[in-house]
C-alpha cells in the first residue's frame, strides 16, 4: 500500500461498508475503512465483519467496559461479568475502578410491536398492598396517551386490587415515581440523552439495596401506538456501587415508563418520565434549566417539574387551540419540522403544527406545503388562543398545557422564550420581551430571515376575559418557546452579515416611510479626513446632503500630526462644509457629547448621532432606522448593531461592540441601584428589532421633542455616560429606545473596558419601586449557567 502498511494482513472477507456503518468513529477520522481496521480496530480487537462479530459475542467473555467503546451491541450477551477483560478486548482507556456494567438480560420478547390482543408485562408478582402505590405512574401513563390501563397489566400475574385503576383525581394525583426509584438507595440519581435515541441512566448504590439481581425494564411506544408500550431494554444490574445504563429510545419525545424488579420478576417501583426532553441533551432541556434555582438538584428539578406539567395537564384544558409556524427564514432541518416532534404535539397535547398563511413576511411555500394546507388558512381564525412559532423553534411543555394563555380578540403578544445553543444543545439564554408596553413591535420585526419570538394571537372574535385583559399576567411566568440558534459569535460571518448589505429586500415593511422632519448630526470626531469619509458614506444613505451637523472632539482620540487645537477644529470645520450643506457647528470646549447643546442646535426634526469611526457597509440602514422612529411616536430612538473590526495579526476579527444597554443587576454597595451593560445579544437576538434601556450613540437616531422631554429628566447630559442617561430619560418621559440587529455598522476603534454603567437618574437610584416602568418597558436577557 502507498502509506506502507501491509496489505496482506487484511483478512479476506474484510467488509468496508459494514466496518464504516458498525463503528461511526471511522468516519470521523475520515480515514479509509481498511486503513482503520490495520491501524486501530484490528489493535483492539474489532471484528473485520457482521459474522465476525457475531461469532465473537457469542464466544467471548464480557468485558465491564466493552460497551462503551463498540456501538453496536449484542441482543444476547453474557449472563454475568466473568475474569478481567482479556488483551484483545481491551479498550484504549480502561474504565474507572468504581464503573459499573450492567449486564443485558435476555432479548425481550416484546422488542417488536405487539400484535393483536398481546399485553405488556408490567407490575408482576406484586401485592395486593403494594398495588396502589405502584399502579400510580401506569395510570399517569395512560391518562397521558390515552390508553386504557387495563390493557397494559399482565394478565397472568395475581389481580391488581379492585380500585388500582381508578380514574386520576386532578387534586390527588399520584407522583411519577414511586419511593423505589426516586428516593430509595437505587433511586434515579440522572438521567440524560447522551445521543438523539440514547438514554443513559445513573443509578444509586445498588449494593445498599437488594444485591445483585435487580433488573432495570424500560417501556415505550412510538407516538403512532402510544397506547400499546413495549418494552425496548431490559438489563440486570451489578452490586458493585453505582451503575450507568443506556437504553436505546423509539422516540426521545414520547413518555418512558422504567421497571426495577427483582431476581425473581417482583415489581419493586415504577417511574414515569412523562416528557423525557426536559432531561439534559433533550430537545426541552433549556426550559427544565430556566426553571432551576440553586438550590435545585436536578433530578429534584426535574421530578417536581414534571409533576407540576402533569397536574396543569388533568386539572384544566389548555388555553392554545392553534399552533403555527413562521417559515420565513427556515430551511426544514429545524427541530419543528421534524416528523417526530410534530405527531408527538399531536398525540400528546391534541394540536397540529400548521403552516402561518400570507403575511408581509415572505413564507418558506415547500414548508408550508410540507406542514399541510389548513381550513383557517390565517392565524387567529380559530376560537381560542393561537401561538405562532419562529421557524428555528419549538413550543415549550409549559405553554402547550397552561391554561391561562389568553389575549384579547385580534391581539398580539410577544412572549418570553428560550435560546439554546444548537451546537451543543445547551441552553444559554432566557429572554423576555415587553408584553403590552409597545402593541406595535410585532409590525417592527424584519421581514427578511426567521422571526425573532413567539407571538400570541388572540381570537378574531370573542367576549375579552379577565385573563385575556391582562396579557403581562397571562404570559410573564412561562416561556413560550425554545429557539435552538448557533451559538458562534460576531466573529463568525454568517453572524455578522447574515443578510447581504446590497441586498434589494428592505429591512422592514415600513422602510419606505418618511423620515419625521429635517436631520441634524451629532458628530464625534475623531480625524478630520475620517469625518469626510463618514459624510460621504452618510449622504447616499440619506439621499441628500442638506444635513446640519454639530460636532465636537473625541475626548480619547489621538492628537492629529503637529496641529493645534485651533487647527484642528478649522480642518473639521471645512471637511464638513465640503461634504454637506447646511449650519455647522465645531464646540471649542466642554464634554462631549453634550445633549442639552445639540437639543438647543436642532431645533426640530431627527438627531443623529454617529461617530465618524462608523463604516456604513450596509445601503438600507438609514433608511430602517428612520422607519422605526416614523412607525409610532412613542419611539423616542433607534438603533443598529454595532461590530468591531479589529487585526489579530494576518487575520481580521470581528466582535460585538455594542447592541443596546440592557439591566444586568443590581448593586448594593451605597444603596440598591439598577446596573446596565452591553452584553453580546447577536446569537440571542440575531435578526430583530427589539426595545432596550438606551442606545449607544455610536450610531443612533433620536426624536427631537423626545430629546427635549428627557432633558429635564437627565442627572447628567454630557460625558461618556449620556447615552444611558438619555435611554432612562426617554424613558422616564414615556418613549421607547428601540434597536434593530438586522442592520448592522462597523467601527474600528479598539475595544474598551467592558461597561457596567449605574442608574444616574437620581432618585429612581433609590427608589427600586420606580424600577418598574424601566424594567416592564425593555428586553430583559438573562444567562442559565
Amino acid at each position: 500500500m502507498a502509506d506502507g502498511l501491509d496489505e496482506q494482513r487484511l483478512p479476506d472477507d474484510f467488509d468496508p461498508e459494514w466496518y464504516r456503518r458498525t463503528y461511526p468513529d471511522v468516519a470521523a477520522t475520515g480515514q479509509d475503512p481498511m486503513q482503520h481496521y490495520l491501524r486501530i480496530g484490528r489493535i483492539i480487537g474489532r471484528a473485520p465483519n457482521a459474522a465476525a462479530l457475531k461469532a465473537k459475542q457469542e464466544n467471548r467473555v464480557v468485558s465491564p467496559s466493552t460497551d462503551l467503546l463498540d456501538t453496536v451491541l449484542s441482543a444476547a450477551a453474557a449472563p454475568a461479568i466473568g475474569h478481567p477483560p482479556s488483551a484483545e478486548d481491551s479498550p484504549l482507556i480502561p474504565a474507572p475502578g468504581g464503573f459499573v456494567r450492567p449486564v443485558p438480560g435476555p432479548a425481550p420478547t416484546a422488542a417488536l410491536p405487539l400484535s393483536e390482543g398481546e399485553t405488556t408485562p408490567l407490575l408482576r408478582a406484586i401485592t395486593s398492598s403494594d398495588a396502589k402505590a405502584l399502579c400510580g405512574p401506569l395510570r399517569l401513563y395512560a391518562a397521558l396517551v390515552g390508553a386504557d390501563p387495563a390493557v397494559l397489566l399482565d394478565r397472568t400475574e395475581p389481580r391488581i386490587q379492585a380500585g388500582a385503576l381508578d380514574p386520576l383525581e386532578p387534586d390527588a394525583l399520584p407522583a411519577c415515581a414511586t419511593p423505589a426509584l426516586r428516593t430509595g438507595p437505587s433511586a434515579l440519581e440522572d438521567i440524560w440523552l447522551a445521543d438523539s435515541g440514547r438514554l443513559r441512566i445513573r443509578l444509586g448504590d445498588i449494593e445498599a439495596d437488594r444485591g445483585e439481581g435487580l433488573c432495570l425494564s424500560a417501556f415505550q411506544a412510538p407516538a403512532s401506538a402510544a397506547d400499546r408500550p413495549v418494552q425496548v431494554d431490559r438489563q440486570t444490574l451489578v452490586a458493585q456501587g453505582v451503575a450507568w445504563i443506556d437504553i436505546e429510545l423509539r422516540d426521545p419525545l414520547m413518555p418512558v415508563l422504567l421497571e426495577l424488579s427483582d431476581r425473581t420478576g417482583a415489581t419493586l417501583g415504577l417511574a414515569l418520565l412523562p416528557f423525557p426532553s426536559l432531561v439534559r441533551g433533550g430537545l426541552h432541556y433549556p426550559e427544565l434549566a430556566g426553571r432551576l434555582t440553586g438550590r435545585d438538584g436536578l433530578m429534584r428539578g426535574f421530578w417536581a417539574v414534571s409533576d407540576s406539567y402533569l397536574r396543569a395537564r388533568f386539572s384544566a384544558p389548555p388555553a392554545l387551540t392553534d399552533l403555527r409556524i413562521d417559515t420565513a427564514g427556515a430551511i426544514g432541518s429545524e427541530p419543528a419540522f421534524d416528523p417526530a416532534v410534530q405527531a408527538w404535539i399531536e398525540r400528546i397535547f391534541g394540536l397540529r403544527l400548521g403552516a402561518l398563511g400570507d403575511t408581509a413576511r415572505p413564507q418558506n411555500p415547500r414548508l408550508a406545503a410540507q406542514l399541510g394546507a389548513r381550513p383557517d388558512d390565517e392565524a387567529g381564525a380559530t376560537e381560542g388562543t393561537c401561538l405562532i412559532l419562529p421557524g428555528d423553534a419549538v413550543p415549550t411543555i409549559a405553554a402547550l398545557l397552561s391554561p391561562t394563555l389568553s389575549v384579547a380578540p385580534g391581539a398580539r403578544a410577544a412572549g418570553a422564550f428560550l435560546v439554546g445553543d444548537a451546537d451543543t444543545r445547551r441552553p444559554r439564554w432566557s429572554v423576555s420581551l415587553p408584553l403590552a408596553a409597545l402593541p406595535v413591535l410585532p409590525d417592527l420585526q424584519p421581514q427578511t430571515g426567521i422571526a425573532p419570538a413567539p407571538l400570541l394571537v388572540g381570537p378574531r372574535t370573542g367576549p375579552r376575559t379577565a385573563a385575556a385583559a391582562d396579557p403581562v399576567a397571562a404570559l410573564k411566568p412561562l416561556h413560550l418557546s425554545i429557539a435552538w440558534r448557533p451559538g458562534g459569535t460576531a466573529s463568525m460571518p454568517e453572524m455578522a452579515m447574515p443578510v447581504a448589505p446590497d441586498a434589494p429586500t428592505p429591512i422592514l415593511p415600513l422602510s419606505d416611510a418618511p423620515a419625521p422632519g429635517g436631520l441634524t448630526l451629532a458628530l464625534t470626531a475623531s480625524d478630520p479626513e475620517e469625518t469626510g469619509r463618514f459624510l460621504e458614506m452618510l449622504v447616499r444613505q440619506t439621499g441628500h446632503d442638506r444635513i446640519d451637523v454639530i460636532a465636537g472632539f473625541d475626548d480619547d482620540a489621538p492628537a492629529t500630526g503637529d496641529m493645534t487645537a485651533f487647527e484642528r477644529r478649522d480642518a473639521l470645520r471645512a471637511a464638513i462644509a465640503g461634504a454637506v450643506r447646511g449650519r455647522i457647528e465645531v464646540l471649542r470646549e466642554g464634554r462631549w457629547p453634550d445633549v442639552k447643546r445639540i437639543a438647543d442646535f436642532a431645533g426640530g426634526g431627527i438627531v443623529l448621532f454617529a461617530g465618524d469611526d462608523i463604516r456604513l457597509p450596509d445601503t438600507r440602514t438609514f433608511a430602517t432606522l428612520s422607519a422605526l422612529l416614523g412607525a409610532d411616536g412613542t419611539i423616542g430612538s433607534a438603533a443598529c448593531a454595532v461590530l468591531r473590526e479589529s487585526q489579530k495579526g494576518k487575520k481580521t476579527m470581528l466582535s460585538m461592540a455594542t447592541g443596546g444597554l440592557f439591566p444586568s443587576h443590581v448593586s448594593l454597595m451605597t444603596a440598591p441601584q439598577l446596573i446596565f451593560a452591553e452584553p453580546d445579544c447577536l446569537p440571542v437576538l440575531p435578526n430583530a428589532t427589539y426595545p432596550v434601556a438606551a442606545n449607544a450613540l455610536r450610531f443612533a437616531l433620536v426624536r427631537h421633542a423626545a430629546l427635549v422631554a428627557a432633558l429635564p429628566l437627565m442627572q447628567e447630559t454630557a460625558g461618556p455616560s449620556a447615552d444611558i442617561a438619555l435611554g432612562l430619560g426617554l424613558g422616564a418621559a414615556g418613549y421607547h429606545s428601540l434597536c434593530c440587529s438586522a442592520v448592522r455598522v462597523g467601527t474600528e476603534l479598539p475595544e474598551g473596558l467592558a461597561r457596567d454603567e449605574m442608574d444616574p437618574v437620581g432618585l429612581s437610584a433609590v427608589l427600586p419601586q420606580a424600577w418598574d416602568r424601566t424594567l416592564a418597558s425593555v428586553t430583559l436577557l438573562r444567562q442559565i449557567l
